[in-house]
């Protein structure tokens, strides 16, 4: 063998170790990839459930306090005519009394005319006597009654005040959620929350067509995949070709047979093609 054809030999062997080690550290990318893109899933998944439990929580604690508020409010209202009509019954009374007393005064008078009459008159002002004082002691309970039920409705309102305040509380806790919600690009409906932490089926498809992004639009996939196959909106798929990543898109339109989802992840250099591949399995 010459000189020349050793070199070749020491050269081809050379390049073979080389691709070798290119091959390895590209299988390991790959597999470090897919665990990175598992455990980030999970993470995202549990953190999504947890605003679905606390935004659940809130909206069940403003419903509840909304509950408490329209009863206390219907108790105040009740206390509040109880107390007008026993306001009225003690004013009654109070005409009353002084209707009696003025009676009993003018039978005083006419009772001097004579002995008799004079008897008479002081049995009917010692019985009128005796009503006036029954009249007085209905007209104290009364003035008692009123008092315990202004003391029972002021507490009542007390308690309505602190409701409300809870109530605005909660709702603005629920709007800041939503809030935040929102800036992460989720739902901020219950249903949509819902929708996002249950996984979707395990199905495989292909890419039917595409549009790519505009001003102002986002670049869109049509996919053979539909509500047929247990897809919703909100659900999230994987697009790729022989085995190669090239990127994810979350359905927003679905059909029984057929489902359009915006790209929201792409490989750098990666180019979606029809015939590409989608599944929910990875």
């Amino acid at each position: 063998m010459t000189f020349v054809g050793k070199i070749l030999v020491v050269l081809h062997l050379v390049l073979a170790v080389v691709f070798m080690g290119f091959a390895g550290a590209i299988y390991t990318a790959q597999v470090n990839w897919r665990t990175a893109k598992e455990n980030t899933q999970k993470q995202l998944d549990v953190a999504k459930k947890e605003l679905v439990e606390k935004s659940t929580a809130l909206t069940q604690a403003a419903d509840a306090a909304a509950k408490k508020e329209a009863d206390l409010q219907q108790q105040v209202t009740q206390l509040t005519g109880e107390k007008n009509a026993l306001t009225l019954r003690n004013t009654s009374l109070e005409a009353e009394t002084a209707r009696q007393k003025a009676f009993a005064n003018s039978e005083q008078k006419i009772a001097a005319l004579s002995t008799s009459e004079a008897e008479q008159r002081l049995l009917e002002a010692q019985l009128q006597r005796a009503r006036n004082i029954e009249l007085e002691n209905s007209r104290n309970q009364l003035i008692t009654a009123n008092n315990k039920l202004s003391d029972e409705i002021f507490g009542a309102k007390v308690k309505l005040d602190a409701l409300l305040a809870k109530h605005e509380e909660s709702l603005r806790e629920i709007a800041t959620m939503k809030s935040f919600l929102a800036s992460k690009d989720l739902p901020t409906d219950i249903k949509s929350m819902v929708v996002s932490t249950t996984p979707p089926p395990p199905v495989t498809g292909v890419v039917m067509d595409l549009r790519p992004a505009r001003p102002g639009t986002s670049e869109t996939v049509e996919i053979s995949l539909g509500s047929d196959d247990g897809l919703t909106k909100g659900h999230e798929l994987t697009i790729y070709r022989n085995d190669r990543y090239l990127g994810k898109i979350r359905l927003n339109f679905i059909t029984p047979d057929r489902a359009v989802g915006e790209v929201v992840e792409r490989t750098k250099n990666s180019t979606i093609q029809r015939g590409d591949n989608v599944t929910t399995r990875l």
